[in-house]
């Protein structure tokens, strides 16, 4: 079962219809985490973003400045976690990690 799909004319991920707040595979993760579905979908949105954003860097050799790459993954990961499940929700999570990436790397 494909959860995710690459569409044409976009780099992101886009979650597949098996992939829906309604699916059980999200409902079971939400109930976990004690959120909505529509969060769970949210948080991954915004892992994945940052995930594929951090890749194509690497491949285009402008993600680093300063960290090793492995360094800057750690940190990212960390930064990720801590402000994914915030109030403030996983936009404003995705939102703080692009400022602080576009200050540790050379692309913004």
């Amino acid at each position: 079962m494909d959860l995710f799909s690459l569409q044409p004319g976009c780099g992101c991920a886009k979650p597949t219809d098996a992939f829906s707040p309604e699916s059980k595979t999200v409902q079971g993760i939400a109930g976990s985490l004690g959120v909505s579905p529509a969060q769970v979908l949210d948080i991954i949105r915004c892992r994945a973003h940052s995930d594929q954003r951090m890749a194509a860097d690497a491949s285009a050799g402008t993600a680093i400045n300063g960290m090793a790459h492995d360094e800057l993954r750690v940190t990212s990961n960390e930064m990720l976690v801590q402000n994914l499940f915030s109030p403030n929700g996983p936009d404003e999570a995705f939102r703080t990690w692009e400022e602080w990436y576009a200050r540790k790397t050379k692309s913004a």
